[in-house]
Parts: C-alpha cells; structure tokens; sequence
C-alpha cells in the first residue's frame, strides 16, 4: 500500500484534525467539528482555541497526554486563568465521547462550552436542538449533548450553536 492510500485511511474518523487548536475534535472526511471553549464564570474571559507551546499568545498552557496513533484516545491538560482541566477524548467507530474533569475546584464558576463547526468549507447545516446539538452534512448526521444539565450562558464567543 502506498503512502497516500495509507494516509487516506488513516484521515477519517474522530480526531483533533484542526491545527488551529487542540480542544476542537473533527470528523473527517465530513469536516464536522465540536469545538470545547472554557469560560471563567462573570468574567468575560474566553478561551477558545489552544495550542500546545502558544501559551503567550492564549495565556493558555497545555499539556500533552497520551494519544492513540489512530486518535481513538486522546489526553491533554488545560491550565488558564483560575481553571485546570483535564480533557480525555476517545472514539469506537462513528461515535466520540469528550470527558472534561476539574482538576482544582475553581474559586468562581466556570463553564465549558461545547460549540458546533463546519471545517474546511465543507457543506452541512448546524443546529441546537434543545439540549443536544445537530450537525448534519449530506451523507451524514450527528447529534451532540452533554451529560450535566445544559445551562443558558450568553457572554460567549461563539459564531455557530453551542452548548454551555
């Protein structure tokens, strides 16, 4: 097998295929994206996009975990503001499950925003609906909810449906 059909292979699926941060996680070919923010609570603070290494521009600094070669488990940890959180993805097949678990007890509330994306251009619809998320492109449909309750947070940053 040769170096492209290997590479074609391997680029589908759930994975952090976004190079602009390490919170988005994307599924490929589709180019559907959620996309993980973190609020500090009253504070309009906002983050929403990290890199590994760019901590002077985001404030930001993030630790590599372990990861799966074929991305079906990925690990890092989040340091900004007042927050510590460590985010845990991992895939079988079609479905994704993110885990975000605080590592300290934050001093004031926080949130995590989950935020829906189309990457890359590609064509598809975005929707909330309800408590879950929807992101449907023509060959496929997701549906994305969150295990706490959902709450109504407006001071986001956000272009597209989103979950707090």
């Amino acid at each position: 097998m040769d170096h492209a059909a290997r590479s074609a292979g391997l680029a589908r699926g759930w994975n952090t295929w976004n190079t602009r941060s390490v919170l988005s996680h994307v599924l490929k070919p589709e180019g559907l994206a959620l996309n993980l923010a973190l609020k500090d609570g009253w504070n309009p603070a906002y983050l929403k996009e990290a890199l590994i290494g760019d901590e002077r521009r985001t404030q930001a600094a993030v630790e590599p975990g372990e990861r799966a070669f074929d991305g079906s488990y990925t690990r890092c940890r989040v340091r900004w503001q007042n927050l510590d959180v460590t985010i845990e993805s991992g895939h079988d097949g079609d479905d994704l499950v993110l885990l975000v678990t605080p590592m300290v007890d934050p001093a004031k509330r926080a949130y995590l925003v989950v935020e829906s994306g189309l990457l890359w251009n590609r064509p598809g619809s975005l929707a909330r609906d309800g408590e879950a998320l929807l992101l449907t492109t023509a060959t496929r449909s997701v549906r994305a909810f969150s295990s706490a309750p959902v709450v109504e947070e407006y001071q986001v940053q956000c272009q597209t449906p989103y979950l707090c």
